[in-house]
């Protein structure tokens, strides 16, 4: 979605009540059952939070975690209410047991996801719970190593929900695979609010149709305003990448404005087609990115061949 569409703030919100809640256990379909039986303890929710830097977190989603906690604490008449207790120091809401001691298992816990810092991502969302929880804010801006590893680690637990959250930037990055319709990026435009892919569904918010910008004023605080869309339209272009990114909440169909190639140029069917008539003997070449110093991403090589080729229709 665009920025200022409450992303944050509505996940911030929903790792509170999933782990408040407990894990729904399932139930014989048509049964009645008691409201006091109906939920599990909150002992068998475990949610992570995660963003490319702790102090960054706390400053975005986490930051609203803790004042969403503080405003519950308050309407519950305090924290013993909750059976959990806010440690912010440490960057998580830990699982408080009836003889006072804290449940590893269960929680809600600030994680870091970027350069440097997804192998211990990785390490944390590695062990068990009865429901696992994986909120990764501003995916577009973590590596592809702790994608991996996380929903490859979330695939072991008997519950488990990953959810991304982030401005579309690239088909590429973290955030562009998780979003990436089912039948590949020609099959949908910036028309569509939503679409299925290979592993969930996509919810788009277009900032065109904000509550705010469609009534012309601000009704609702903190989401995007008709001035601000305005002003970003008057500064980047409405066909530029940043307005696409921060408005649209869609891929921009120039790709983005550093590249040589677009993502749509790359990811289009006919790039895809696989070369069936070479004019005259192809040139091999190899590409390398290097691995991040000291973590991160592995080191992945490409191989392809370049030159003339012809593919009748």
């Amino acid at each position: 979605g665009h920025a200022s569409s409450g992303k944050s703030d509505f996940f911030s919100v929903y790792a509170i009540c999933r782990f408040l809640i407990g894990e729904e256990p399932p139930f014989p379909e048509g049964a009645v059952i008691d409201d006091e039986k109906r939920f599990a303890k909150p002992d068998n929710v475990k949610v992570f939070v995660t963003s490319t830097t702790l102090q960054e977190s706390r400053g975005r989603i986490w930051g609203r975690i803790e004042g969403y906690w503080k405003e519950a604490a308050r309407v519950f008449g305090g924290e013993k209410y909750m059976d959990g207790k806010l440690v912010s120091s440490a960057g998580k809401i830990a699982h408080i047991m009836p003889d006072g001691s804290q449940n590893k298992l269960a929680g809600i816990e600030l994680i870091a996801g970027g350069k440097g810092h997804d192998g211990e991502a990785s390490t944390k969302i590695g062990f068990k719970a009865r429901l696992m929880i994986v909120i990764a804010d501003e995916l577009a801006l973590l590596t592809h190593s702790f994608y991996e590893t996380a929903t490859t680690n979330l695939q072991s637990n008997k519950r488990s929900q990953f959810v991304a959250i982030s401005n579309p930037t690239s088909p590429f990055d973290p955030f562009g695979v998780v979003m990436e319709p089912k039948g590949g990026y020609a099959t949908v435009d910036e028309t569509m609010d939503g679409w299925e892919t290979k592993n969930g569904y996509c919810i788009r918010f277009d900032g065109e149709k904000s509550p705010n910008v469609v009534a012309g004023r601000e009704v609702w605080p903190g989401l995007l305003t008709l001035e601000k869309l305005e002003k970003i339209r008057a500064d980047k272009g409405e066909k530029s990448p940043e307005y696409y990114r921060m408005v649209r909440g869609f891929l921009s169909p120039d790709g983005e404005s550093h590249a040589i190639y677009s993502g749509a140029e790359i990811t289009s069917t006919n790039s895809q087609a696989k070369v069936k008539t070479w004019v005259k003997t192809p040139t091999k070449v190899a590409f390398l990115d290097p691995s991040f110093s000291t973590g991160g991403d592995e080191a992945p090589v490409c191989i392809c061949n370049v030159g003339t080729y012809y593919n009748p229709l």
